[in-house]
C-alpha cells in the first residue's frame, strides 16, 4: 500500500494538480467479483468520474459471481470474463486483465490460441488478447515479444510480434517496433 501511495504522490508532482484523476482499489485474490467491480463503477460514475481504464490483475482468481457457487470451476470463470466483457462495453473503457497460460506454452516461441488455461471461451469475450512471448535469452536481456491472439477488428496475425523492451524495476516499457 505505500508504494501505491508513493506512484500516486509522483503521478500528482508531474500532473501538477492536487485532485488525483488516478483512483487506485487493492483486493485481496478471491475476494472481489466482477459484478462487485461492476458495482464499484456504477458508484464511480454517480459522482461524475467514469473511468478510462480498469486494470485487473489475473481476473481467474476473482470471487466467482454469487449465482455461480454451484457451477463448474471453467463455467465459473466464463462467467466471471462475461462480466468483465459488460462492464467494458457497459463503460466504454478499456478494461485490461490477464490469464494463465498451459504448461504447452513454456515450450512454444509464440503463444497461440490453444495455450491458455481453463476454458477457450475466454478468447469469445475479449477485444483482443495478446500473448506476452519471452526465451531465456530475451528475459536475460529484458525484452518482451507480444502478439495478438484474438483480435476483433482490423488485420492481424497471431504470428506477428512486436518487440517490447523495458526496465521493468522503473515501469518504464519502450516499444523499440510497430505491430
Amino acid at each position: 500500500i505505500d508504494a501505491v501511495r508513493k506512484a500516486m504522490d509522483r503521478i500528482l508532482v508531474k500532473t501538477a494538480t492536487r485532485d488525483s484523476r488516478l483512483k487506485i482499489r487493492c483486493v485481496a485474490s478471491s475476494m472481489i467479483s466482477a459484478g462487485d467491480i461492476d458495482r464499484d463503477i456504477s458508484d464511480l460514475t454517480k459522482t461524475d468520474w467514469v473511468p478510462d481504464v480498469v486494470v485487473v490483475d489475473y481476473a481467474d482468481v476473482l470471487e466467482p459471481e454469487a449465482h455461480t457457487k454451484a457451477w463448474a470451476f471453467r463455467d465459473q470463470i466464463n462467467e466471471t470474463w462475461k462480466v468483465l466483457r459488460r462492464i467494458s462495453q457497459k463503460y466504454h473503457i478499456l478494461l485490461v486483465t490477464a490469464t494463465q497460460t498451459d504448461a504447452n506454452s513454456y515450450d512454444a516461441n509464440i503463444i497461440g490460441k490453444k495455450n491458455f488455461s481453463e476454458d477457450k471461451r475466454k478468447i469469445a469475450h475479449v477485444t483482443g488478447m495478446l500473448g506476452l512471448n519471452q526465451t531465456s535469452e530475451e528475459k536475460k536481456q529484458g525484452l518482451y515479444r507480444l502478439n495478438w491472439m484474438a483480435l476483433r477488428e482490423g488485420q492481424w496475425s497471431d504470428t506477428q510480434t512486436i518487440w517490447v523492451a523495458g526496465d521493468l524495476s522503473i515501469a518504464s516499457p519502450c516499444i523499440i517496433s510497430s505491430l
